[in-house]
């Protein structure tokens, strides 16, 4: 979505280590220290009438005062003018990884459910659950600052769960670009879904992951299940994988989540993370 409507890095700000770990990386059975956490906030103008557009990346949740967190947020956006907030979460359920995941659509305020069911044309809204972690504290924000806002819940199965789940991400954001009325291309995404299931029937099957097309980098995703690393030949395969990624991204920019994706899998992340920024500058 960055890419492909042309957002722009508007804003980048590295919290200090005051913030949870929700997970660490590993390499050569050395565990690594937690890193700082970023907030990145891009922005978007639209041409020929209608809302504009900020979206806003927040790392880790802090230990202590997450309210005064999410609400220092919303009220320096709401300032800037932002009069709506949409935001995005994912539910496990038992779903078979290869059925097509539900969207459910939950807002603040009945008269948004209205507008999006016209926006959508048929809308799956949740009827009964919980909101945690981000979400939670983006919507408790938005009641104590008048702010409509609406969430994106989208079905994630329980296997994998902790693998990205491109099929989700693809739901969701066909249901975004609705609610934005904006045109987004699928095809990038498309094909990581097709690679990401794949890689799950190998794992729950036994089989080892083979690649589609030896000629295009793929990072084959684990779904959790860590294999024992040749740590010098593991870093080689990292850094060609990486590189020929960087290269394709050059020739065709819609390949970035891809990249970020890699990186992020690899924990490679805060080591390209200027080179990667760049890409968008």
């Amino acid at each position: 979505l960055i890419d492909q409507i042309g957002m722009d890095l508007l804003f980048q700000q590295t919290e200090a280590p005051d913030f949870e770990a929700a997970s660490l990386n590993v390499r050569g059975g050395v565990v690594r220290p937690p890193g700082d956490s970023q907030t990145l906030v891009f922005g978007w103008r639209r041409h020929g009438g209608g809302p504009d557009l900020l979206l806003v990346f927040t790392g880790s949740l802090p230990r202590t005062d997450r309210t005064g967190y999410f609400s220092g947020i919303l009220a320096a956006a709401s300032d800037a003018g932002v009069a709506r907030v949409l935001t995005l979460d994912s539910i496990v359920t038992p779903t078979h990884f290869t059925k097509d995941p539900e969207v459910f659509v939950v807002a603040n305020r009945k008269s948004l459910l209205a507008s999006a069911s016209s926006a959508l044309g048929e809308l799956n809204t949740l009827e009964r659950g919980q909101l945690h972690g981000m979400v939670a504290g983006y919507f408790a924000a938005t009641f104590e600052l008048g702010l409509p806002a609406m969430a994106i819940l989208g079905e994630v199965p329980m296997i994998g769960a902790h693998a990205p789940c491109y099929k989700t991400a693809r739901a969701q954001l066909r249901v975004l670009a609705k609610l934005l009325d904006v045109s987004v291309d699928f095809r990038a995404l498309d094909g990581l879904v097709e690679g990401a299931e794949r890689s799950v029937s190998s794992v729950i099957q036994g089989l080892p992951f083979e690649e589609s097309d030896p000629d295009e980098p793929v990072i084959p995703h684990d779904a959790g299940v860590t294999q024992p690393p040749d740590a010098e030949r593991d870093k080689k395969a990292d850094a060609t994988s990486i590189e020929a990624l960087f290269d394709a991204v050059k020739r065709d920019r819609r390949r970035a989540f891809e990249l970020k994706q890699a990186l992020d899998q690899l924990g490679l992340y805060k080591d390209y993370e200027d080179r990667f920024l760049d890409l968008f500058s």
